[in-house]
């Protein structure tokens, strides 16, 4: 009996054994022949990636002491031995190909953001606060032109704060000529158009001295859009079927309808600038100072009148606001009121600092 029961013993603790080598549902590994490591299939792959230290040792251009620079205050700070540096604060421009809210057909070029959240009885999609969007159409001519714009335009705006515009460069005007006192057209609110305008140019009014550049501009205000849920839309707006006619000396013809997915090649998103790259090597201990709004691009924080309005126009729908209170009714604190820089009759900017701002800087 003892010995049966010992039998047993031995039995059901050979069979613990095995359930223990081997699990359930896992077969046991077999011995190969084969290469004893795979680098994605390639044997020629090498066996660590390269891996390159940068520090205060080692021989250049992988050293990073900076002791090869023109360090600052005496030199000009720019970086050495390879680095470099980038300003990311530049808004998107949100300018592209899309087939939402299109007054044509098929595919337009739309301002907006699909990623913008849905707000109440609303789509998702639309625009954002402080918005500077520029689709332009640039060309070198011989002398003075005739530039005729034609295109079919959707707009959903906040009226009387939030603007799209067409608008023109100039040798006086790079950064674009108002169009109160210039040329030029402006939308505001909601509707559909048929865009037909023509500018013109003489050779001095040319920019750079060689081109016409004609654009259209979407400048939007610091409050009540869609990223708010103050004033939902379908976007900006959308642009189709552009058609622009250059007449200088010869008449050359450029269209676009968008169906091949692209922007260009004649009309392009252009590219906002940022606060800038302050990054530089300095000798010594530094000290922080303020930066000035004027130091940064003229006119880009916090600006509550549109860019399209001459500076008299500007103003006086600065003191509109201040004397309605249409700024502070929507929640913004007084400073936005101040923050306006229009050129007064001597030329000198206006501008309210912002102790906030801080930046290495010369």
């Amino acid at each position: 009996m003892k010995t049966s029961l010992k039998l047993s013993m031995l039995v059901i603790a050979a069979v613990c054994m095995s359930v223990a080598s081997s699990p359930a549902g896992i077969p046991d590994r077999v011995p190969s022949d084969g290469t004893a490591v795979l680098y994605g299939g390639s044997p020629v792959k090498a066996v660590v990636d390269t891996v390159t230290l940068m520090g205060p040792g080692g021989a250049f251009p992988y050293r990073g002491d900076f002791e090869t620079a023109a360090a600052l205050p005496g030199g000009d700070g720019l970086l050495t031995d390879g680095w470099t540096s980038q300003d990311t604060t530049a808004p998107d421009n949100h300018w592209h190909v899309a087939a939402f809210n299109n007054p044509g057909t098929g595919n337009g070029a739309w301002c907006g953001d699909s990623a913008l959240q849905a707000c109440q009885n609303d789509v998702a999609g639309g625009y954002g606060n402080d918005w500077r969007d520029i689709l332009e159409f640039r060309k070198t001519v011989p002398g003075d032109a005739t530039v005729r714009v034609r295109a079919k335009l959707r707009f959903d705006t906040e009226p009387g704060y939030d603007y799209v515009t067409l608008q023109r460069r100039t040798a006086a005007a790079p950064e674009f000529e108002p169009v109160n006192g210039g040329q030029g057209l402006s939308w505001d609110g909601q509707g559909d158009v048929t865009v037909d305008y023509t500018f013109n140019y003489t050779a001095v009014q040319r920019l750079g001295g060689t081109d016409i550049a004609v654009a259209f501009v979407f400048d939007s205000d610091v409050a009540w859009s869609d990223e708010d849920c103050l004033w939902p839309t379908a976007g900006a707006a959308t642009v189709d079927n552009l058609v622009v006619t250059v007449t200088s000396g010869a008449v050359t013809t450029y269209t676009e309808d968008f169906e091949d997915g692209e922007l260009g090649p004649d009309w392009q998103a252009v590219s906002n600038t940022g606060v800038g790259d302050y990054a530089r090597v300095w000798r010594g201990p530094v000290r922080l100072r303020p930066l000035r709004r004027e130091q940064l691009e003229p006119g880009r924080l916090h600006r509550t009148v549109p860019r399209h309005l001459d500076p008299a126009a500007a103003a006086d729908r600065l003191r509109h606001g201040q004397q309605h209170g249409r700024r502070a009714g929507r929640g913004l604190p007084p400073r936005e009121l101040r923050a306006f820089a229009g050129d007064d009759a001597a030329g000198r900017r206006r501008r309210r600092a912002d102790p906030g701002l801080r930046c290495l800087c010369a």
